[in-house]
């Protein structure tokens, strides 16, 4: 595994996935079955990011290959954060954004699509206000994942299966801007909503 004890932002780093190989124990983050995989450590000390913590963009633009990218916690127990894979002809590189705490470790997994091998390059850095954009609901290892990019603040998050007639699930204080939710059920209703409520 490639990394630095603690990196600097923004930072970026070179690697080559000519040998990159699949290890049988390997997630299959975005429902994508890697094939040519690299992994990275970030960590981050309290010099270059807040104690509240901030929202960290990981891009793989300036590769010669498309890649997949996703970001982990937990070195041994591994737990999804975000995963992105190029969307062209909008984005040809792959991109995500987490929120990033001082003084923990982050594994990063790069990996080429469909096999392919070259040059790739890792970039991080903090997210700028404009980058910060919705971004689509979407599916993630079978399950609903939810990214919201919000003013800081308290909030209430609920669900439903109308308009009606909502569930709270929980309270939360946003620090950094970023709400993520991955449910933890699977999909049975027929439709299901969620909101998040700002609070006083």
């Amino acid at each position: 595994m490639a990394g630095c004890p603690s990196q600097g932002l923004p930072g970026g780093q070179w690697t080559h996935l000519a040998d990159a190989t699949r290890s049988p124990n390997d997630p299959e983050p975005c429902g994508v079955l890697t094939s040519a995989t690299r992994w990275f450590r970030l960590r981050f000390d309290a010099a270059v990011l807040p104690a509240a913590g901030a929202v960290v963009r990981l891009t793989s633009q300036g590769s010669e290959v498309p890649v997949l990218l996703a970001v982990f916690t937990n070195r041994h127990d591994l737990h999804l954060l975000a995963c992105s894979t190029p969307a062209p002809p909008a984005r040809a590189h792959a991109e995500v954004f987490f929120v990033a705490s001082p003084n923990v470790d982050y594994v990063v997994l790069v990996d080429g699509l469909n096999g392919a091998r070259g040059l790739l390059k890792l970039n991080w850095g903090l997210a700028r206000a404009e980058e910060l954009r919705p971004t689509p609901v979407r599916w993630v290892d079978g399950r609903l994942f939810i990214e919201w990019f919000v003013e800081a603040g308290p909030y209430e998050f609920g669900s439903g299966t109308s308009l009606s007639g909502w569930q709270t699930l929980f309270r939360t204080n946003i620090h950094h801007g970023l709400f993520q939710y991955h449910d933890p059920g699977q999909p049975t209703a027929p439709a299901k909503f969620y909101r998040l409520v700002p609070l006083p």
